[in-house]
């Protein structure tokens, strides 16, 4: 078993309280119980947390449910904690290794740190990611809490020169039983609208994901998503599902549940042909040495609708450089690792109708 310890002393105490306190009403003005939304984390429904482990093999994560016995917001941070130090079955191993400690948690707002030994440097990549992709998950269950962010004896964590910065829930994306060792890495150009819903904004956007999801799928599901910078507009409702996507030549062939036809929001500004650009700009941009040049649509496998009832999908769609303006900065650092929530997409390729 790891050892841990909770370093909460001093005028850092009195703050963590009064942000523990800030966020336990905050679960409470949202509705933390069952009947809360179903897209909320098990702990913040329920009381009910899913610790992540490792297999015995090392190269997948699992969970088992916890429930504390704690109500107060650090109570149940140190219970999750012990849990996730603690191996709970023969063939389920903690991510933490015994050669690595956490040494801190801090509690901020809507964020937490760990603070881990100067041997996490030490970890093998595999081992790394499994450790971050476990901690994370486990800890955005808490009330409140929508990142965490690592330090290594009081620095930021930096892995190949790049500072990681805050991890969310939607940062670890792989199908169920796909090994840590499958992972590639990519830079992605994402495309979101500006505020006036007629223009396209760059958004970059490094991700660790399987090599065995193709990337025009990648890609599409991260614009569904929505962008990470409070100043761009989301182009579709989170709701949309990629129901199928793949490369036919030189074209990329996409197919969208119904729901793509909806607004992301009832005020939303954003124009039909901004929306489609953002998904044809970026899978065009991330799939160019595939020999991708443009993009066709289809909704649950037609192309004979109009898109949000004005744009006609019976065509081909190439980039349109003219409706993207000048991009700000960079995004942080998004992984992609593991989700045991991830929406089966269907097996039927789309069509081009």
């Amino acid at each position: 078993m790891s050892e841990y310890r909770v370093r909460t002393g001093g005028v850092r105490r009195g703050t963590a309280v009064l942000l523990a306190l800030c966020m336990l009403l905050a679960c409470v003005l949202s509705g933390c119980t069952e009947n809360a939304g179903d897209d909320q984390p098990e702990g913040k429904k329920t009381g009910d947390y899913r610790i992540y482990y490792m297999n015995a093999d090392g190269t997948q994560l699992q969970y088992e449910h916890y429930k504390p016995e704690s109500q107060d917001f650090e109570g149940i941070l140190k219970e999750l904690l012990t849990q996730f130090c603690t191996s709970p079955k023969e063939k389920e191993i903690t991510a933490l290794p015994d050669s690595v400690k956490i040494n801190s948690t801090t509690i901020g707002i809507s964020e937490i740190g760990v603070d881990f030994s100067s041997d996490y440097l030490s970890l093998s990549k595999p081992q790394e990611l499994l450790l971050r992709a476990a901690l994370v998950e486990t800890l955005v269950q808490l009330p409140g809490v929508d990142t965490v962010r690592f330090t290594v004896e009081g620095q930021p964590l930096t892995l190949n020169g790049a500072e990681v910065g805050a991890m969310s829930k939607d940062t670890f994306i792989v199908p169920d039983g796909d090994a840590i060792n499958s992972y590639r890495t990519l830079e992605l150009p994402l495309y979101f609208s500006s505020q006036d819903g007629r223009k396209l904004t760059k958004e970059n956007r490094k991700i660790y994901y399987s090599s065995n999801i193709n990337t025009e799928r990648i890609v599409a599901e991260q614009i569904i998503s929505g962008p990470k910078d409070d100043s761009l507009l989301p182009v579709t409702g989170s709701s949309v599902i990629v129901l199928a996507a793949r490369i036919k030549g030189d074209t990329c062939l996409i197919d969208f549940s119904s729901s793509v036809n909806d607004l992301p929001a009832a005020d939303s500004p954003v124009q039909p042909e901004t929306a489609i650009y953002a998904f044809v700009n970026a899978i065009c941009e991330a799939c160019a040495d595939e020999g991708v040049k443009g993009v066709r649509f289809t909704i649950e496998g037609r192309s004979d609708k109009r898109f949000r009832g004005q744009v006609n999908l019976d065509q081909t769609f190439t980039p349109d450089a003219d409706i993207v303006e000048q991009a700000g900065s960079d995004e942080e650092e998004a992984g992609v690792l593991v989700d045991n929530t991830q929406q089966e997409a269907s097996s039927e390729a789309a069509t081009e109708g």
